[in-house]
């Protein structure tokens, strides 16, 4: 369902782009722009999308379109969660280096000085071995393709069974988390 992740994540960013510059015209309308997002979707086959514009802290566009699941042909509502994937670690990333320049943190720091409750043996990583993935901490998802966790339906569990997994030799080996 979701092959053609970069695909749609480029082609929401060219919609924000143009949606951007669409709604802050005077001659745009709200029904103009949910033509051109119905055109564009069809022309891209894109199966759906939320769309939500703020402005001045006020949300002066919002509308759902098209399908979350194409086979069993369940509509975008507000409600829908899209899987942001790996889009997360830019945002991560940005906030973590903001933290430091405020003061906050030091990306040489070790996790520990920041989040004192973790396993003893995940202390002494690093901030930045965390934004570069190389820790060696052990998945939490049971796959990198799904949200399932590894115990499946179960996060506290699935917190609880990770924080006894040896950690991989940084370095060694390379496993892809969504830990950051």
């Amino acid at each position: 369902m979701y092959k053609n992740n970069k695909v749609l994540l480029s082609t929401l960013l060219w919609f924000g782009t143009l949606l951007w510059s669409a709604l802050f015209s005077s001659l745009v309308k709200a029904e103009s722009v949910d033509k051109l997002i119905k055109t564009l979707m069809k022309e891209r086959h894109i199966p759906g999308l939320q769309l939500a514009v703020v402005k001045d802290d006020k949300i002066i566009k919002q509308g759902s379109y098209g399908f979350a699941d194409l086979q069993h042909q369940v509509p975008v509502t507000e409600q829908t969660l899209f899987p942001i994937n790996s889009m997360t670690k830019a945002f991560t990333g940005v906030a973590i280096v903001q933290l430091a320049e405020q003061g906050y943190l030091n990306i040489d720091d070790e996790i520990g000085k920041h989040l004192p409750n973790l396993p003893k043996a995940w202390l002494q990583l690093k901030i930045n071995q965390l934004m570069g993935h190389t820790t060696g901490l052990p998945p939490i998802l049971a796959s990198n393709y799904a949200l399932e966790t590894i115990v499946p339906n179960d996060v506290e569990a699935s917190w609880q069974a990770v924080q006894k997994q040896p950690l991989f030799t940084p370095w060694k080996s390379y496993v892809l988390t969504s830990i950051l």
